[in-house]
């Protein structure tokens, strides 16, 4: 940030559980990872011509050739196979599944496939939440109950066979929905900042890719590609990079938060999470590429409005040097609840459970749009909590002239949740929006 660049950070994978977010830091612009509008999806025809649909990212093909579907992948009292681990392919016995297809009830990755040597595999789907894997052999997940069916099919049938056809695409209407891998806030360090801030697409995306390992990630998979279906917020960040970049080129002037200020209050609203988080999954929902170059209004914040929140949080003139690399004094006044009041383009707190509050934020908007432009507010209403702006207008008639207003939100004995709403300034043309979170806990 001190030398003039914007350091976008994935949010790390390790959704949905809550608090997981890896990228915390106030100067970095977290990006969690959200789906694109096209789905992988894989059949199997069973020997009854049955046809039962899963998810793969398979590029096999068995030529309209069945093959035989194993019983089972152990003798039931194999001293190297246990039952538990055969049920999910995690051991198997070569002189049963060699050739044919095993099924497996939970995905233990494909390590024992090398040796028992089997042909294909089909996979029960605990998880559909997270997007489907390369993989080494003809391969799909199937959802708990298409797998039932073919247990059902395979048990009653003398010898039962099926054909695992080639992955094909598929319009997702859904998209962008926030990545169930994707990791949620809240931010566990400095709760008062929004953490991930910003969703991008992050889920099966075309990305260059080492020819030295295998598309799969599996030792016995002989293939080597220069692309490869890639999923995860290391997907996601990228994209956000190249936004800003792209900005960059706009505005050449404009400092670092600057530009993150206008990738997130540009951004389009999303469905939400399943975990219902809204925010704390998605930052300030999906980022837009068209209207990020005019944002209207940004949030700016200084190298000393970052001091200062560390002076807030306790990091006191010694340590603030350490981190900012200069000689700095914190100020006399000194408030854990300031912090705040960092001029973030989001508002987030906790609060206590079964209690009321009130809590003030103060912010400060600069005009970047030339003319003059009057912006009035509106709130996304919640009916869990009162929110107010004052002013409700702000009027500019200046490049960079800046304007400050307060918003209060008050609750009032609430239970655990997390209660989402949002601000947003227009000017009829221009919208400047920001997330507001109230988190709820005990």
């Amino acid at each position: 940030m001190a030398g003039g660049i914007l350091t976008v950070n994935s949010a790390g994978n390790n959704g949905p559980f809550p608090a997981s977010v890896s990228s915390v830091s106030p100067w970095m612009l977290s990006v969690a990872a959200s789906t694109i509008d096209r789905r992988f999806i894989d059949k199997v025809v069973l020997g009854n011509e049955k046809i039962l649909t899963g998810k793969s990212i398979n590029s096999f093909s068995l030529n309209r050739k069945k093959l035989i579907i194993a019983k089972k992948n152990s003798e039931p009292n194999s001293e190297k196979c246990s039952k538990d681990g055969a049920d999910i392919c995690k051991c198997l016995d070569r002189i049963l599944v060699e050739g044919k297809i095993v099924l497996c009830n939970g995905f233990s990755g494909y390590a024992d496939y090398e040796g028992g040597k089997p042909i294909g595999s089909i996979i029960k789907d605990f998880d559909e939440g997270f997007p489907p894997y390369v993989s080494p052999l003809p391969s799909l997940f199937l959802s708990a109950n298409d797998y039932d069916i073919l247990r059902s099919y395979t048990n009653s049938s003398k010898i039962p066979k099926a054909e695992i056809l080639k992955s094909e695409t598929i319009k997702d209407p859904n998209a962008p929905i926030v990545a169930e891998f994707s990791s949620r806030g809240p931010n566990t360090l400095v709760p008062e900042i929004m953490k991930p801030d910003i969703s991008a697409l992050g889920v099966n995306i075309l990305a260059s890719f080492s020819q030295v390992i295998s598309p799969s990630h599996n030792g016995y998979d002989k293939r080597s590609v220069k692309y490869n279906i890639i999923s995860g917020t290391s997907m996601s960040c990228p994209h956000v990079a190249g936004i800003a970049t792209y900005l960059k080129t706009f505005h050449f002037d404009w400092s670092p938060l600057a530009i993150k200020s206008a990738i997130m209050t540009s951004a389009n609203p999303m469905k939400g999470s399943k975990d219902e988080v809204g925010e704390y999954a998605y930052g300030s929902v999906h980022v837009n590429l068209i209207l990020v170059v005019h944002p209207g209004l940004i949030y700016a914040i200084s190298m000393d409005d970052y001091k200062q929140m560390l002076c807030n949080l306790g990091y006191y003139s010694t340590k603030v040097k350490l981190i900012s690399s200069k000689n700095n004094s914190c100020s006399n006044t000194i408030d854990r609840s300031l912090v705040r009041d960092l001029n973030y383009p989001a508002l987030a707190i906790d609060v206590k459970s079964n209690t009321s509050f009130t809590i003030k934020f103060e912010r400060t908007v600069t005009k970047v749009g030339i003319g003059k432009s009057i912006y009035k507010a509106s709130i996304l209403p919640n009916p869990k909590i009162k929110i107010t702006v004052v002013p409700e207008t702000r009027s500019f008639k200046s490049l960079y002239e800046k304007q400050s207003f307060v918003l209060t939100v008050t609750g009032n004995e609430l239970p655990t949740q997390t209660v989402i709403s949002s601000l947003l300034w227009s000017n009829g043309i221009q919208n400047v929006r920001s997330s507001i979170i109230v988190n709820v806990s005990d």
